[in-house]
């Protein structure tokens, strides 16, 4: 386990991860990748990131602690921010899918009583930028809620998100996106958009501007669809069909500076 008090801001892969306050300095920022600390990662599961999400944007527990055991692939990450005491008090998630070298932030959240004092933009930061720097990751993207479409529990919620990873210079690909179902009798939620976190030049289309590259999300999303839902008979079904068919329209997919989250899909 590695832990870091503290953090400071800095650049990885040409994007600014962000200038977040200090942070309380009892807090203490913990990476759990490669240790098995279930007990630990059980409670940032059960009090900090369940009450977070609503159940169809969450994997199961068992799911989740899966991920952490060596060897596993997709392989999770996890960062937990802890008190004083110990106690979770927010954490960061990522998932990376190894055929396309795309690592996706799955979940960040802070519990509500330590908001507003810079510790999810310290997890993105200390935790984050590290991982997007691994040889094997040439594409960090995450999910957010569309605010142009009605959701239960986003709304003005999708909303913060953006303006949150929007300081943290997040850009936005100019597709849409559907999240697949993550577990049994979930369904799949539509109407996400795809932030950009940080992408490696080899991920990038010789356009100007520079665009992604539609291969290395096209071979994300079969490998997320495929680690979540599988194929059944090898064919993705129409709803999958259709998303694979607009992000591969061209060779390169636009990055948009977040604020202009309402021109994606119009091209």
């Amino acid at each position: 386990m590695t832990s870091t008090r503290g953090g400071r801001p800095g650049t990885e892969l040409g994007f600014d991860v962000g200038a977040p306050a200090a942070g309380p300095p009892e807090i203490e920022i913990r990476d759990l990748r490669g240790e098995q600390d279930l007990a630990l990662a059980a409670r940032l599961y059960h009090e900090v990131l369940q009450p977070s999400f609503v159940p169809s944007e969450m994997y199961s527990w068992e799911v989740f602690a899966e991920g952490l055991r060596p060897g596993q692939s997709p392989a999770m990450r996890v960062a937990v921010a802890t008190d004083r005491e110990g106690s979770p008090v927010g954490g960061l998630t990522a998932e990376l899918f190894p055929s396309s070298g795309v690592l996706l932030v799955g979940y960040v959240a802070v519990r509500p009583d330590w908001r507003g004092h810079g510790i999810g933009s310290l997890l993105l930061t200390v935790a984050g930028a590290p991982w997007y720097d691994d040889p094997s990751v040439v594409l960090a993207l995450g999910e957010v809620h569309d605010p142009r479409h009605p959701w239960a529990a986003a709304g003005e919620e999708s909303l913060a998100r953006i303006r949150f990873f929007e300081r943290a210079a997040a850009r936005v690909l100019d597709v849409g996106f559907v999240q697949p179902s993550l577990g049994p009798e979930l369904e799949r939620v539509p109407n996400f958009l795809l932030v950009v976190f940080a992408v490696k030049d080899i991920a990038l289309v010789a356009t100007e501007p520079p665009a992604v590259d539609a291969r290395v999300v096209g071979t994300f999303v079969r490998e997320y669809f495929g680690h979540c839902e599988g194929f059944p008979g090898g064919t993705p079904d129409p709803e999958l069909a259709r998303l694979l068919a607009d992000i591969s329209r061209y060779p390169g997919i636009a990055l948009l500076p977040l604020h202009r989250y309402t021109d994606v899909g119009r091209r």
